[in-house]
């Protein structure tokens, strides 16, 4: 019991070796809302949507943008 307790506080290392962080900071935030309105709409499929989720979520790091 105590062994399998160990083992669930064990992170694994990431895949890849290193987590990539897809965070923007506050200044790049700004940056970024104020071109929204110059910015071209797409139609996204089902698909590409949970692929971009999951890089969001960080589970296909160590992917970068």
């Amino acid at each position: 019991m105590v062994l399998q307790r160990l083992h669930k506080d064990i992170l694994i290392p990431p895949y890849g070796g290193r987590l990539v962080n897809l965070l923007v900071s506050e200044e790049e935030k700004k940056e970024l809302k104020e071109r929204i309105p110059y910015l071209r709409s797409i139609q996204l499929s089902n698909r590409f949507v949970c692929d971009l989720e999951m890089l969001a979520t960080g589970a296909f790091s160590p992917l970068d943008r």
